[in-house]
């Protein structure tokens, strides 16, 4: 059963600016909230209205994919998250992983219960979880290959724990999960019992792996 959301009707730190219809994307100039090709929050902000511009606007269709979105001390508030159809960074479509992992500010997300477009601080994310019907496609690239699985339990600064399966691709020497953690992304993917939550690293207190994990692959040169 769904959470009751907790973000309605309060003023709320992770949250940056209005309510709004539906999200599409856009591509226009320089300038605004979103300045690279292809993103807009709402479909009420257009462009060619504010401002013009040396082309006409055009539309892309956005994936929108069901998650849950939780900030620390609140409960999950659900909602989607629209995802462009072809990947800047590989085959197949942006993924909820990419997203998470852009070098931007704020994410849009538009909350189920009130179709509200909330520009989320992605920095104050402790996890977003995807629903239980969100192919695999959508959660991360489809040529990833685990080298390895960790069983782990992950502990937040929020106080908020959990256990899940940590698939890891890393080249064999540097094969630990201690390595993967390391890695200069802001976000990892943990397989839950409730479903895949993609985590903060800023915000993981520490993570229990339970197994040994092997030592780094020596190469003979």
């Amino acid at each position: 059963m769904a959470t009751a959301p907790a973000w309605e009707g309060a003023a709320f730190p992770g949250v940056f600016g209005r309510s709004g219809p539906g999200l599409h994307v856009v591509l226009h100039d320089a300038g605004g909230l979103n300045c690279r090709a292809g993103r807009a929050d709402t479909a009420g902000d257009h462009p060619s209205e504010e401002r013009p511009l040396s082309r006409m606007a055009r539309y892309i269709e956005k994936l929108r994919v069901p998650v849950s979105v939780v900030l620390p001390g609140s409960p999950p508030v659900h909602g989607h998250l629209s995802l462009l159809p072809h990947s800047e960074h590989h085959a197949g479509p942006e993924t909820i992983l990419d997203r998470l992992n852009e070098p931007t500010r704020v994410v849009p997300f538009q909350r189920a219960s009130d179709g509200a477009v909330l520009l989320v601080n992605r920095a104050q994310i402790d996890w977003v979880e995807a629903g239980p019907d969100v192919e695999s496609t959508y959660l991360q690239r489809a040529s990833f290959q685990a080298t390895r699985e960790e069983h782990v339990q992950v502990r937040l600064t929020s106080g908020a724990e959990f256990d899940g399966v940590m698939p890891i691709e890393m080249p064999d020497e540097y094969n630990r999960a201690s390595d993967y953690l390391n890695e200069s992304s802001d976000f990892f993917l943990v397989e839950c019992s409730t479903g895949v939550r993609i985590v903060n690293k800023d915000h993981v207190l520490e993570t229990r792996v339970y197994g040994v994990s092997p030592r780094p692959v020596q190469r003979v040169a």
